[in-house]
């Protein structure tokens, strides 16, 4: 999987359900047609800013922080930017895992050895950074919306959203 195709993936689940859910909110409010495309576009990339940070936090956060149990993807077989994004690298560690990683079999200690990569390849940085331009993109788009305290509980979320992969 290359990070088309996990964009693709993220952008068809995820973000379509954000998406969907603002722009259901906007119609039922009765939003003006330029608005119900803004907080649609809006769904879109926080889904998007969402799921990056979800896939950040499952590689490299803290499970009691997250509170749920971590390595989940890895040992499920799902693709992540995190991953993708160390494993361009094609050095001898990351061919040491890249077969053995996506197994249910995968132990504590391959979790350690993946998340290890991920960290010495950047790909935590880089995949907050991309997190980061999709954040940026619902609260640029948010500009437009009049003053209200609407318009500031959406951007308190975009907030919550890349606050938790820190």
């Amino acid at each position: 999987v290359d990070e088309d195709t996990y964009y693709a993936i993220i952008s068809g689940k995820t973000a379509s359900l954000f998406s969907c859910a603002c722009r259901s909110g906007a119609l039922l409010g009765e939003a003006p047609n330029g608005e119900v495309q803004l907080l649609s576009d809006y769904g879109r990339d926080l889904g998007m800013a969402f799921q990056i940070t979800d896939d950040l936090l499952d590689l490299a956060g803290d499970e009691k922080a997250v509170g749920k149990p971590l390595g989940n993807d890895v040992q499920e077989g799902r693709m992540t930017l995190p991953y993708i994004h160390a494993m361009k690298s094609g050095d001898e560690d990351v061919r040491a895992i890249r077969t053995k990683a996506f197994s249910p079999d995968a132990t504590t200690e391959l979790l350690e050895q993946v998340r290890s990569v991920v960290r010495e390849r950047d790909s935590v940085e880089y995949s907050r950074d991309c997190a980061r331009s999709y954040a940026s993109r619902c609260k640029s788009g948010l500009e437009s919306l009049p003053p209200s305290d609407y318009r500031d509980a959406l951007l308190l979320l975009v907030d919550y959203v890349m606050d938790r992969a820190t």
